[in-house]
């Protein structure tokens, strides 16, 4: 599942290509979590070239930017996700951003919550940022 903010661009590039990107990573079958991880890295990359940086000029995101410099159309969407992935008979589930995985159990009477939010304002997530060279803003 892909949720998009800032126009459809992002989750419709995440739609049509994360799913090739993990199942022809390396890792795949053999260790399916870094080739999720591996996918994912590889994915936010590409779109980050060809489609935030404006090398792409067929982008058909309705929030696109025109770049007078360069003449250039620039997508400034973004995406969460969370992914299920079967590999024999394990489940694999991943997510960036806050969307989120729950797990219901006994006819619904226990829920159990198999990703964490990805949300500045959790202490995990701010530091994890600003190891990265972030900044969050309050």
């Amino acid at each position: 599942m892909f949720d998009g903010h800032g126009g459809e661009g992002c989750a419709n590039f995440l739609k049509e290509r994360l799913h090739l990107y993990i199942v022809k990573d390396e890792n795949f079958p053999a260790d399916p979590a870094a080739a999720i991880t591996n996918g994912f890295a590889k994915c936010e990359s590409d779109f980050i070239e060809f489609y935030a940086l404006g090398k792409n000029t067929e982008v058909k995101s309705t929030n696109k930017v025109h770049n007078g410099i360069e003449n250039i159309v620039v997508d400034k969407s973004g995406s969460c996700a969370v992914i299920a992935l079967l590999v024999n008979s394990l489940c694999y589930v991943a997510n960036v951003g806050d969307s989120r995985v729950l797990l219901s159990q006994n006819s619904g009477k226990e829920i159990k919550e198999l990703t964490t939010d990805h949300k500045p304002n959790l202490i995990t997530e701010s530091k994890r940022i600003i190891a990265n060279s972030g900044k969050v803003y309050q």
